[in-house]
C-alpha cells in the first residue's frame, strides 16, 4: 500500500529533475556541439519532459486513490464505531435482565424456602394424625380382642398383657412421629405388624370355635365377629364402603345364605392395604422383616378359613370379568390396550366361589 505523497516531496522532485535538466543542458551547450546533437538533446529533453508529467499524474491518481481509501477506512471506522454502542447498549440490558433475573430466584428462593417450612409443618400435623389414628385403631383392636377372649381367665390374661404391650409400643411411636418421616414409616410398619399379629391369633381362635360348629360355616362369630370387622374398619372405611354393594351382591347370589363374609371382607381389604403399604416401604426400614411375615400369617391364616385374595394389578383387561373397573385413559399404553393400573378393593373368594368382585381402575390406550 503506498502511502501519502508530500506536496513538498512533490515540489522537491520536480527540483531536482529542473536542475538535471539545467546540468545537462548546460553540459551540452559546453561541449561542441553540432546540430544532431543538439536536436537529440532537445528531444531528449522533451521525453523527459514528457515522463516527468506522467509520473506527475501518476502521483496524484496514487494520491487520490489512497484519499479515497482512507475516506471508505474512515466510513467503516464509524459504522464498527457505531456497532460497538450497540453491542454496549445490548450488554447493559442483558447485564440488567440478568440482575432481574438474579432477584426473581432470589425471591423465588425465598417463596421456596417458605413453602418448605410450612411443608414442615404440615408434615408435623401429619405425623399427629397418623398418631391418633393409630391409637384409634390399636384401641379398637383392643376391644375385640377383649369381646372375644373374655369367655376364659387364660384369654382375658393375654388380652391384658396385649393391651400393656399395645400401650408400650403405642408411647414409642408417639416419640418417634415427632423425629422425621423414617421414624414415621417403621412406626407404621410396627403397628401394621401388631395389628396383622392380634387379627392372625383371633383368627385362630375363631377358627378353633368354629371347629366345633359347622363345617360350612365361613368366618363369622356373631357379635365379637362385628366388634373385630368395626375395630378393622376405622383404617380400611373407603375400601369396606366403596365395595358393600358388590359385596352384597356378590354374596347373596353366589354363596351359601347363612355364611356371613362381611368380617373376612374387611380383613381382607386391611390385608391388602398392609400389602400396598409394605411395597411402598423402603427395604432398610426397621420392622419391615416382621411386617412381612406378620402378613404371611395373616394369609395363611385366611387361607385356612377357606378365603383367598385375588390382585389383578398389572394384568390385561378383557371384556367379561367379574370386576367393576373405571376406565382412565393412559397414553403410555398403545392404541386399543386395556391394562388394570389400580385395584381399589381386590377380589374375594371363599373356597373357591366369589364373595365380593374386584373394583379396579383400568388404563385405556389412546
Amino acid at each position: 500500500m503506498i502511502g501519502p505523497l508530500n506536496p513538498v516531496l512533490l515540489q522537491f522532485a520536480r527540483l531536482v529533475a529542473m536542475v538535471g535538466l539545467a546540468l545537462w543542458t548546460g553540459f551540452v551547450l559546453a561541449a561542441p556541439a553540432d546540430e544532431a546533437q543538439v536536436e537529440g538533446l532537445a528531444a531528449r529533453s522533451t521525453q523527459h519532459d514528457r515522463l516527468l508529467r506522467e509520473h506527475t499524474e501518476e502521483l496524484r491518481s496514487i494520491r487520490n486513490r489512497y484519499e479515497g481509501w482512507m475516506l471508505g477506512h474512515e466510513a467503516r471506522l464509524r459504522v464498527i464505531d457505531e456497532r460497538l454502542r450497540q453491542l454496549d447498549a445490548r450488554l447493559n440490558r442483558i447485564d440488567q435482565g440478568f440482575n432481574s433475573t438474579a432477584a426473581r430466584v432470589e425471591q423465588g428462593e425465598k417463596r421456596v424456602d417458605g413453602a418448605i417450612d410450612q411443608l414442615r409443618e404440615q408434615q408435623v400435623g401429619t405425623e399427629q394424625r397418623l398418631v391418633d389414628l393409630l391409637t384409634n385403631r390399636t384401641v379398637g383392636i383392643a376391644a375385640a380382642i377383649l369381646a372375644i377372649l373374655l369367655a376364659g381367665v387364660g384369654g382375658f390374661l393375654f388380652v391384658r398383657h396385649s393391651l400393656r404391650a399395645a400401650q408400650s409400643g403405642l408411647g414409642a411411636r408417639a416419640e418417634l412421629a415427632l423425629t422425621s418421616i423414617r421414624s414415621a414409616e417403621e412406626r407404621l410398619a410396627q403397628a401394621d405388624t401388631r395389628l396383622a399379629e392380634a387379627l392372625t391369633q383371633q383368627l385362630a381362635r375363631v377358627r378353633e370355635g368354629a371347629d366345633g360348629a359347622s363345617p360350612n360355616t365361613g368366618l363369622q362369630g356373631g357379635q365379637s365377629a362385628d366388634r373385630i370387622a368395626n375395630g378393622a374398619s376405622n383404617v380400611a372405611v373407603k375400601s369396606a364402603s366403596g365395595s358393600s354393594s358388590a359385596t352384597g351382591a356378590a354374596s347373596s347370589q353366589l354363596q351359601q345364605p347363612q355364611v356371613d363374609h362381611t368380617l373376612a371382607i374387611r380383613l381382607a381389604d386391611e390385608l391388602y392395604r398392609m400389602r400396598r403399604r409394605l411395597v411402598s416401604l423402603p427395604e432398610e426400614t426397621r420392622g419391615v422383616v416382621s411386617l412381612r411375615r406378620s402378613i404371611e400369617r395373616l394369609e395363611t391364616e385366611l387361607a385356612d378359613h377357606g378365603y383367598d385374595l385375588v390382585d389383578a394389578t398389572g394384568r390385561p383387561y378383557v371384556d367379561g370379568l367379574t370386576m367393576e373397573a373405571r376406565f382412565i385413559p393412559d397414553d403410555a399404553l398403545a392404541p386399543g390396550q386395556r391394562v388394570i393400573s389400580k385395584v381399589i378393593a381386590p377380589q374375594v373368594n371363599y373356597r373357591g366361589a366369589l364373595v365380593r368382585m374386584a373394583e379396579v381402575e383400568v388404563g385405556l390406550g389412546g
